[in-house]
């Protein structure tokens, strides 16, 4: 009796964790709007998605600077002013390259009137797409001479 109820817990269990992989694509998918046009999915569904994808601790690097950035997005368009911005600065700590955090951080800035921080972010793209630019410029020459 013992042997079953404990296939029936280890039945359980798959199943659980079956559960909870789906539920964890869909909310990746909320989060990177994958399947959805840009802009079309509620703000609600993008930050709790996000906030998910962050919380599980599985993610990091791109995917964990990316959900950052999105949940970013979700907290503007609800009027959540300081979770966005606290979002897009964790994003461009996480890596200081990200050119979107920088540009929906510098169009937040605009909305509230900061223009004189809206110049800093616009002057940060402008200085990550020149180095952008050199690298590439770069590995073009060096290809060349290979």
């Amino acid at each position: 009796m013992r042997m079953i109820a404990g296939g029936g817990s280890v039945i359980a269990a798959m199943l659980l964790d079956e559960a909870a992989q789906a539920q964890t694509e869909q909310q990746w998918d909320s989060c990177y709007e994958i399947g959805v046009s840009a802009n079309l999915q509620p703000p609600e569904l993008l930050i709790s998605g996000c906030t998910a994808v962050i919380q599980s601790g599985i993610h990091s690097g791109d995917n964990l600077v990316a959900a950052f950035t999105n949940r970013g997005r979700g907290y503007r368009q609800t009027f959540q002013y300081e979770l966005a911005f606290a979002d897009f600065d964790q994003a461009i700590r996480l890596d200081s390259n990200y050119m979107p955090a920088y540009y929906h951080r510098g169009s937040l800035y605009w909305e509230r009137g900061e223009f004189d921080r809206v110049r800093q972010d616009l002057d940060q793209i402008g200085r990550l797409k020149r180095r952008e630019a050199e690298l590439t410029a770069e590995e073009t020459l060096v290809g060349r001479n290979e």
